[in-house]
């Protein structure tokens, strides 16, 4: 198997579109702050990299207004077609090969795109490399470690904390993504040289049926796919992440930003 490919690259459009909503409906509120901190301006020109569903590409269009630019690239861009916004380029692009503008852009920013990347460094390097002197880059990822039970007296409390112990570590063993990624992100902005960095990580308590919980209920079906999950660990899983009684800790969304000095 291939290092860190994105494990839900094949999944059916409509399940796929989906769970992308939910995504949005969880990490867009605070993907938006995170993003509006940095003074975006009028005019600017930004870089999406991996847009998804394209709905930060369509916040950031707004922000920059139509004398400004957005170029929102994905290895496989199916649900950004029908985006047609006149500041707003959709390009499909793999962050690893394929070439960017020099120089172009004053932001640039990326969601849970680096933990699927088997070296994650480089691809930082590729951002920065494409931002104006001055530029900013923002990433966003996750540190699964934070996921666990609320309450210890749950009937559903000490499987679902197993289940998520092994789940995570079976996912490093078959190299499928890294589930850790997220405490790293301040060092590959130290280590890509830029300055004015800062950092923070933001974790929640969801209840079962919420969005959140939704969200993970639906990857689980990659995982089964994959062989990493048995449908019998799924289930016993979606009994957790569906029952409104049951509460967990999310897992902790970090986020680095920094600056290009030269």
């Amino acid at each position: 198997m291939a290092e860190h490919q994105y494990v839900l690259s094949q999944a059916a459009d409509a399940p796929e579109r989906e769970r992308l909503s939910l995504l949005e409906q969880t990490a867009d509120p605070l993907s938006q702050r995170r993003l509006a901190a940095l003074g975006i301006q009028p005019g600017w020109h930004c870089l999406e990299v991996g847009a998804g569903h394209g709905s930060i590409a369509r916040w950031l269009a707004a922000q920059v207004g139509p004398q400004g630019r957005v170029v929102a690239t994905d290895i496989n861009p199916r649900f950004l077609t029908e985006m047609q916004l006149p500041n707003v380029e959709v390009r499909q692009h793999d962050i690893r090969s394929d070439s960017l503008e020099p120089g172009a852009y004053n932001l640039a920013h990326c969601r849970s795109v680096l933990m699927h990347m088997p070296e994650p460094q480089l691809v930082v390097q590729r951002m920065v490399a494409a931002l104006r002197i001055g530029g900013w880059l923002l990433i966003e990822e996750s540190d699964h470690s934070s996921i666990r039970a609320i309450d210890a007296t749950h009937p559903l409390t000490e499987a679902f904390n197993r289940q998520r112990r092994e789940l995570s570590d079976r996912i490093v063993r078959a190299k499928l993504f890294d589930p850790h990624l997220g405490c790293r992100v301040r060092s590959l902005l130290e280590n890509a040289g830029l300055i004015e960095i800062n950092n923070e990580g933001v974790n929640g308590i969801v209840r079962g049926g919420e969005a959140e919980a939704r969200l993970a209920c639906m990857s689980l079906q990659a995982f089964v796919e994959r062989g990493i999950v048995s449908p019998a660990e799924s289930t016993d899983a979606q009994h957790a992440f569906l029952d409104p009684s049951f509460s967990f800790i999310t897992r902790t969304k970090y986020a680095a930003r920094g600056k290009r000095a030269s």
